[in-house]
């Protein structure tokens, strides 16, 4: 067993409990100094030009942002103790108070909806899904 001890200013190596040797940490080199802020700043700094193409792929659908369906996820309360216990599943979850509701979340997907409110009727959190436009969405 290797032991490291201090006295009086200098180190001495413990191999074993009769035998004691002295360390020189003078040959150890310096650690150099550490890079300024400017150098780390120049050394990660990169830039990078981007061109977006003129027009989009005639094999992708382009969907109207206005007429796009998306899904809620809501609980039909609007307490403080039901937000409470809907973020322990769903941390962003908030008070809808124009609707006197909680949205639990907001989908593309309706399969992803569903998954929620499963997860949440598995907690005992009654929730529906209910879809809505592009434009309802603030």
């Amino acid at each position: 067993m290797l032991k490291s001890v201090h006295f009086f200013g200098s180190f001495f190596l413990i191999t074993s409990p009769l035998l004691m040797t002295t360390a020189d940490y003078s040959l150890a080199e310096p650690l150099p100094q550490p890079p300024s802020v400017e150098q780390s700043e120049q050394q990660t700094r990169r830039e990078y030009k981007f061109k977006a193409p003129n027009a989009a792929p005639s094999n992708f659908p382009s969907p109207s942002r206005e007429h796009s369906k998306l899904y809620r996820v809501q609980i039909n309360r609007s307490s403080k103790r039901a937000l409470l216990l809907v973020q322990t599943i769903k941390p962003n979850a908030f008070i809808k108070e124009s609707e006197n509701i909680i949205q639990a979340g907001l989908f593309s997907n309706q399969s992803n909806a569903r998954e929620l409110v499963q997860t949440l009727l598995d907690r005992g959190i009654n929730a529906e899904i209910v879809p809505v436009s592009q434009s309802q969405v603030r």
